[in-house]
């Protein structure tokens, strides 16, 4: 659906005979997608599918029976996440799976990712499917002082991550052992606003990038 100049998302509920009951838009980031839903047990629904907010992220939303938004949710590793279906679990959470292009742009191969979130789309664990091809560091300003940091490794081993404010202070070190091969990903809340150091330490490589923290 189109609104205000955004693509939206436009979800119908109709009876069994295909009659209309209710239908909403809802809307985001400037570009939504939706590409699947499922029913929860309250009667409600919880839709997947992606979103421009800030970078391209997977999106889920929660609705109720009568289509009113409940909560909304965004997640990814890269620079363009999208979640293609979503199921109920047993545990009344959700598994979402969908693709991720790597955030090195000269492997722009899609690669599978699987997501596991709690009741309320709380991200419990989060797998990227794929034969890394090189070592790499990348960060991600999500606003609110919240940053994604993503990592790959050729090879299994060692690494840390740490992180420092611009006199040379180190702030914080969020990723610290022993990683497999592959394609992973966490989420660090900065202290206060500001340009961060991020440096990545591994027996394989050593990199070093900035980014900018900001409450907005």
């Amino acid at each position: 659906s189109k609104f205000s100049g955004a693509d939206d998302i436009l979800v119908i509920c109709t009876d069994y005979q295909g009659n209309t009951k209710w239908s909403q838009i809802y809307n985001y980031g400037t570009k939504d997608k939706a590409y699947s839903l499922d029913l929860t047990p309250d009667g409600g629904f919880v839709v997947v599918g992606s979103t421009d907010k800030f970078t391209i992220d997977v999106y889920i939303m929660k609705i109720d029976s009568f289509g009113r938004k409940l909560w909304e949710r965004t997640y990814g590793c890269s620079e363009h996440d999208e979640g293609v279906d979503i199921k109920l679990t047993q545990d009344n959470g959700f598994i979402i799976s969908g693709f991720y292009f790597s955030n090195n742009n000269k492997w722009p191969i899609p690669k599978i990712y699987i997501l596991k979130t709690d009741s309320l789309g709380v991200a419990v664990e989060e797998n990227i499917f794929s034969s890394p091809q090189q070592n790499y560091l990348a960060v991600t300003s999500r606003g609110n002082l919240r940053t994604r940091i993503s990592f790959s490794l050729i090879q299994a081993g060692q690494l840390s991550v740490d992180v420092y404010d611009l006199s040379g202070r180190n702030v914080s070190s969020p990723v610290e052992g022993y990683y497999p091969a592959g394609e992973h990903c966490i989420y660090w809340q900065a202290p206060l606003p500001g340009v961060y150091f991020f440096r990545i330490r591994t027996d394989q490589f050593e990199q070093t990038t900035k980014a900018m923290m900001s409450q907005l």
